[in-house]
């Protein structure tokens, strides 16, 4: 394979190098009987599941989505037997922070599971987060807008051009389970982390020369972005648990919206209902990169830790 096809491939696949270590890691450290416990006959059954959750806010690795306000969150899941599994889930946010969008979050994800579940589980697969028509301001670093003088036609004034960019995004996942413990890991595969590149991060640099420095570096794209995340929870009963959650957050190309979240979640469940209380926020590398500016002139802090109310329906 050669020419720019062969480089692509060689990008490609030293983009997905930690994701493979990860896992190859994780097999390795299984014992033989839950590597091999996918290869026991299954009945074929497919199972689907659906679950509605009304919520005071909406969080994403410790960021609101929904600036503080009321919520829901419609979840709906497939299971088959052999192992794969389907999920949907449909958000309202905020439009303020998706602007030009329907106010609606979309998260696909496919995957495959196995293991004991007295002893390993395992779980590989992708998921991709999409805001309809949503689309984040920048601007260009390659193309300017020229203003000319009406007289003499000289140009007295060159502008970046407008340049809006997608926050959809596409990851590639693996987890792993043990009793209370579990891990996850993300590795982004799409040109941005929920919109993070150079075209849109510029406009809100407020040194000059950075800016500048942000502007002529190019695009700038956040692909190759990872996120790691622990967690415990301990059983109170078979209805009710305790949960301590802690992530981090690396942003490729742009260091400043890097991110260590938390959570602490108190649940418990009755029937088909389950009800939780989660202190939980997120500290960025750099303050202020998550600050939401309103119509007004007010600026929210998207990663400022709050106390989240969840009420869940599950039939």
């Amino acid at each position: 394979m050669t020419g720019a096809h062969g480089n692509h491939t060689t990008r490609f696949a030293a983009r997905l190098a930690p994701l493979a270590a990860l896992l190859a890691c994780i097999c390795a450290a299984l014992p033989p009987a839950v590597r091999a416990a996918d290869t026991s006959p299954h009945d074929g059954t497919l199972h689907a599941t659906g679950r509605i959750d009304l919520t005071t806010d909406n969080r994403t690795r410790g960021i609101s989505t929904s600036t503080n306000r009321p919520t829901a969150k419609l979840t709906a899941e497939l299971l088959h037997n052999a192992g794969l599994f389907a999920e949907l889930k449909l958000t309202r946010v905020n439009k303020t922070q998706y602007p030009g969008g329907r106010g609606l979050g979309l998260q696909p994800s496919v995957g495959y599971c196995f293991g004991d579940a007295e002893a390993w589980q395992v779980e590989i697969g992708a998921q991709h987060s999409r805001f309809p028509v949503a689309r984040l301001p920048g601007l260009s670093g390659s193309e300017f807008n020229q203003s000319r003088d009406p007289n003499t036609g000289q140009i007295i004034d060159i502008q970046p051009a407008a340049l809006d960019v997608s926050p959809t995004t596409t990851e590639l996942f693996v987890g792993a389970s043990r009793g209370p413990l579990e891990a996850r890991y993300f590795h982004i595969v799409s040109r941005t982390f929920y919109g993070i590149n150079g075209a849109t991060v510029f406009p809100s640099i407020p040194d000059l020369l950075e800016a500048q420095a942000c502007l002529e570096a190019g695009p700038q794209t956040s692909r190759d972005s990872q996120y790691l995340e622990l967690s415990y929870t301990h059983r109170l009963s078979r209805a009710a648990a305790l949960l301590a959650r802690i992530g981090y957050q690396h942003v490729d190309a742009r260091s400043s919206f890097d991110t260590l979240s938390y959570a602490s979640v108190a649940r418990t469940r009755w029937r088909t209902i389950e009800a939780s209380a989660t202190l939980a926020g997120a500290r960025p590398h750099e303050k202020g990169v998550y600050d939401v500016q309103w119509a007004n002139g007010s600026v929210w802090d998207a990663g400022r830790t709050a106390l989240v109310l969840t009420a869940g329906y599950a039939p």
